[in-house]
């Protein structure tokens, strides 16, 4: 349902897109910070459950993209990826501190609204649509027990998007946005088994932005 709904919005701001006088196609990069707090965890070892975490820090976000703009909408295609640290692994009762890192990617369709603010600056809008990956590196408690982590998982990802550019020059901008990413939830099927649901990853960057 949300891909049938992605595709109609994507075709129906690609008309207006084309429609209006002189749309603009331009490549742009953009790179930040992102912001996990934790993923939670459940755990299977065959009959017996149990629930736990992994305690996330900042990581590293980038992205490029293509995409054609108008007078007031654009439409683009990114592909984006991150990466993030893991500091502790708790299960149950059981807490360690690790140190390994989780990555991410994905390619979304977005689509934008944007407005003058005045001669030289913007503000924008998204929403983006698409298909990601998220790996999970194996982690060991002390005990032995390789419970969380090495998991992985393609699936839909969705985003959405605000910020502020800035447009000296015809050719250039820059900008300041934020962004909330909800990623699928990596798993592992093999014993002891591991499911982590879906998770938002909230990422600030700046972009660059070249209009030809």
């Amino acid at each position: 349902m949300k891909t049938i709904v992605g595709l109609l919005l994507s075709l129906g701001l690609s008309n207006v897109v084309l429609a209006e006088e002189n749309p603009d196609w331009y490549l742009a990069g953009h790179l930040g910070v992102n912001h996990l707090s934790s993923w939670p965890a459940a755990v299977d070892f065959g009959g017996v459950g149990a629930t736990g975490h992994l305690a996330l820090s900042r990581g590293s976000h980038a992205g490029l993209m293509l995409g054609r703009q108008s007078e007031h909408a654009r439409l683009e295609l990114e592909l984006t990826q991150g990466r993030f640290r893991i500091e502790r692994m708790e299960l149950a009762d059981v807490s360690e501190a690790v140190s390994a890192h989780g990555k991410y990617q994905a390619v979304l369709a977005n689509l934008y609204r944007h407005d003058a603010l005045s001669r030289d600056w913007r503000a924008f809008a998204a929403l983006g649509l698409g298909w990601g990956k998220v790996d999970l590196p194996g982690l060991q408690f002390s005990s032995g027990c390789a419970c969380l982590g090495d998991a992985s998982r393609r699936g839909a990802v969705y985003q959405g998007r605000l910020g502020i550019a800035y447009q000296p020059a015809d050719a250039d901008a820059v900008a300041l946005q934020a962004s909330y990413l909800s990623l699928p939830g990596p798993e592992r099927a093999a014993l002891p088994s591991v499911h982590y649901g879906r998770r938002g990853v909230t990422t600030v960057t700046v972009s660059y932005t070249h209009y030809f």
